[in-house]
């Protein structure tokens, strides 16, 4: 601008507003863009960068330009001076775009050398810690035995392995028998590292606590081969099943033949036995690291007593080999009821396995998996290798997956096999789009219906949650094929109340996506709910909520499914209840059967798991849910009729349960209350105890227990995030 004026005004004019431009909107503007180029340098010299350029390089560049320009006038005109300065600015501008390029990569890098890299061996990452550091850990490895005590134990092994060795006999002197297994990992790791003084002085101390520490110590010892045969023989016959396990060990690795037959007596014996001579029995199998006795923990997988299924899984993972593929079925079945250590257990053994015809049923159970344990099934696929490639292009580009599920696949693609990725990316996104437009209008259509029953109330939140769902995994796929940044921070940010901010995020996408695409995208990222002129069938016909329910009943996904049959049910009509009972095969789990099941034998009077859900989408809290989290409380709520004058609960009674009026009314502290009231929400992670009374005034109410509410916000990042500000609301505090 100042060039401008200097070419077409000149004069005194010029000058100042050169002058006010370069003192004034320079350091207001200007200065304050340098910030963000400075972001972008290495942390380890940032500081002495900008110094250097602050201090030094500027004050001469200026004082350089002001003794050129005080030259060059002597021989140019004030007309060619403009014109080099167009020239020079053009060339900077020049040199800024390529530079541009760099830029992004160059921040992502330096923010990630803030971050603790997880991808850094520990080794690397742990190491080089001073003495004060190394005393703190010290301590804390002093002062118990829990996670705590044993991650300072691996941490100070890495910086100075003769006092983790130290500290360690120490720590296993006072660890309780019954944990004595948890020190596994790093008692291996230690022994690895130490050196013969050390492990001869462990050997000495493995003398000495043989006799004092317990089965469970001969056990752990005996798996390393630090114990005799000769000191447990006698313990195989005996009535404690960790002495039999103790001796099985040991005995199993002899070299005479007659230990080994009493090791294998000893072991049937406790295979054969009650649940705990069972669960040492399994214990055991996984020590001896028998891929022959594969199969007996594979038995043990279908056991109802969920221990024993846990240690089977344990077990498995510490003996299967690549030979052990016919046990692959079994343990996928054991994945989907198991607790969240078994499933690391079970896809630890899926990755020894590394069986790639797991792919495609595994990357369906991880839609009920929690976050970090989906980021486990992602490291089983990247295992497999280039195997898992053609199962994992084949969940990827089939919408008839969760999202979840496929963006798993896209994510193995992305670092296995990027040409498949690059060819298949473009083709799903656009079935994707087409698919949002799709729920968008359904949606539109569902919502004008006059007199909506409790399946199109539950159809419309589920097509209003599925085109978020599907925009997000849009985000995610351009994210992973290289044309968006984080596809978190877009999400969360087009979704932000601050204009600004959903205003940068749009300007994002726009810049990293063909404009054919982001022409497509705007409307579902601007306007999510937006309304359609005239909502279409593929083949143009108009849609009609008949017709939705038709496409809805053939939906491989339960909660649309049943939503549908809940909608489309008419009393003693059997060609209803047969077209129901033929998608019975095709849908897992209980949302679907149970709803068949109860309209067939109650019909429109039963309440339904859709009934349910409609039920507590109208509380608070419940509101805020996403269909996929209510359809996961309402197969574990339960429906209760209360007559009037009957207690709920009392103030003070344990906070358990929560309730939702489905009918009637009930009286809280006095207060009357009606359908869709909230009640025990204490229950809710707000209190131990109700602070309420509530009395029936003839009612029916959903009653959800907490404990499973609890457990799926651990799988749910959308139901902790409502837990949370549920919990703020109750105290007071609005900033969530």
């Amino acid at each position: 601008a100042v060039f401008y004026f200097l070419l077409f005004g000149g004069g005194i004019g010029a000058a100042i507003f050169g002058f006010v431009a370069y003192q004034g909107v320079l350091p207001s503007i200007e200065y304050n863009n340098q910030n963000f180029l400075f972001n972008a340098v290495p942390q380890a010299v940032k500081q002495q960068v900008r110094t250097a350029v602050e201090g030094m390089a500027e004050p001469v560049a200026t004082a350089l330009a002001g003794a050129l320009l005080l030259l060059i006038n002597l021989y140019f005109q004030s007309v060619r001076v403009a014109i080099i300065g167009f020239v020079l600015a053009g060339a900077y501008l020049g040199v800024a775009v390529l530079l541009r390029n760099a830029y992004l990569p160059s921040l992502v890098q330096n923010l990630r050398r803030g971050w603790l890299d997880l991808s850094r061996p520990a080794a690397e990452a742990l190491a080089g810690l001073g003495p004060r550091e190394q005393a703190r850990l010290r301590e804390v490895a002093s002062e118990g035995v829990g996670d705590l005590a044993q991650c300072a134990l691996r941490i100070l092994s890495i910086n100075d392995p003769e006092a983790g060795f130290d500290v360690t006999l120490d720590y296993l002197k006072r660890m309780p028998e019954d944990r004595i297994s948890e020190t596994r990992g790093f008692v291996e790791a230690l022994l690895q590292r130490a050196g013969p003084d050390a492990t001869r002085a462990f050997l000495d101390w493995v003398d000495h606590g043989s006799e004092s520490l317990g089965a469970r110590f001969l056990e752990e010892m005996g798996g390393y081969g630090l114990i005799m045969p000769a000191e447990v023989k006698g313990l195989v016959n005996s009535d404690n099943p960790a002495e039999v396990a103790a001796s099985v060990v040991v005995l199993w690795r002899s070299w005479d033949p007659r230990d080994r037959l009493l090791a294998a007596e000893g072991l049937v014996r406790l295979l054969d036995g009650d649940e705990h001579q069972v669960v040492a029995g399994l214990r055991t199998v996984g020590r001896l690291k028998d891929e022959t006795l594969a199969r007996f923990a594979a038995f043990h997988l279908r056991a109802k007593v969920a221990a024993v299924r846990r240690e089977a899984l344990t077990a498995l993972r510490n003996i299967v080999t690549s030979d052990s593929a016919s046990l692959v079925p079994d343990i996928l079945d054991t994945l989907a009821v198991v607790d969240e250590r078994g499933c690391y257990d079970g896809l630890e053994t899926l990755g020894r396995i590394a069986d790639p015809t797991c792919i495609v049923r595994l990357l369906e159970l991880s839609v009920e998996f929690s976050p970090p344990v989906r980021r486990s099934v992602l490291r089983v696929l990247e295992r497999m290798g280039l195997r898992g490639v053609p199962a994992s292009v084949a969940v990827f580009t089939d919408p008839r997956h969760a999202c979840a599920a496929r963006a798993i696949a896209a994510r193995f693609l992305g670092s296995a096999a990027v040409p498949q990725l690059e060819a298949s990316w473009s083709a799903v996104i656009d079935r994707e789009v087409e698919r949002a437009y799709q729920f968008r209008s359904f949606h539109q259509v569902l919502t004008k219906v006059s007199d909506p029953t409790s399946g199109i109330r539950i159809l419309r939140r589920f097509y209003r949650d599925t085109q978020d769902r599907v925009v997000d995994f849009i985000l995610e796929v351009l994210h992973i094929a290289g044309r968006l940044p984080s596809f978190e921070m877009l999400s969360s940010s087009l979704r932000s109340d601050l204009p600004k901010e959903r205003a940068n995020a749009l300007e994002t996408v726009e810049q990293g996506v063909p404009r054919s695409l982001f022409k497509r995208l705007r409307p579902l990222l601007v306007d999510p709910g937006g309304v359609d002129e005239s909502p279409e069938e593929a083949d143009g016909r108009t849609l009609t909520v008949d017709g939705i329910l038709e496409i809805a009943l053939q939906s491989p996904f339960a909660s649309e499914a049943a939503a549908a049959a809940d909608a489309s049910w008419i009393d003693d009509n059997p060609e209803i209840l047969r077209k129901l009972r033929g998608r019975l095969p095709d849908l897992r789990g209980e949302m679907y059967r149970k709803t068949v099941v109860t309209l067939a034998a109650e019909g429109q009077h039963g309440m339904t798991p859709v009934d349910i859900m409609d039920v507590l989408a109208e509380a608070a809290f419940f509101g805020g849910l996403r269909v996929d989290d209510l359809q996961e409380i309402s197969v574990r709520a339960e429906v209760r009729h209360l007559g009037p004058g009957e207690r709920l609960f009392e103030r003070g009674d344990p906070a358990e349960r929560s309730f939702v009026v489905a009918a009637g009314t009930a009286h809280r502290d006095g207060e009357t209350v009606g359908v869709g009231a909230l009640l025990g929400g204490e229950a809710l992670g707000i209190s131990a105890a109700y602070r309420v009374d509530v009395v029936s005034g003839g009612m029916t109410v959903v009653c959800v227990p907490a404990s499973p509410i609890m457990e799926l916000a651990t799988v749910s990042s959308s139901l902790g995030i409502e837990l949370v500000r549920h919990a703020a609301g109750a105290y007071g505090v609005r900033a969530l």
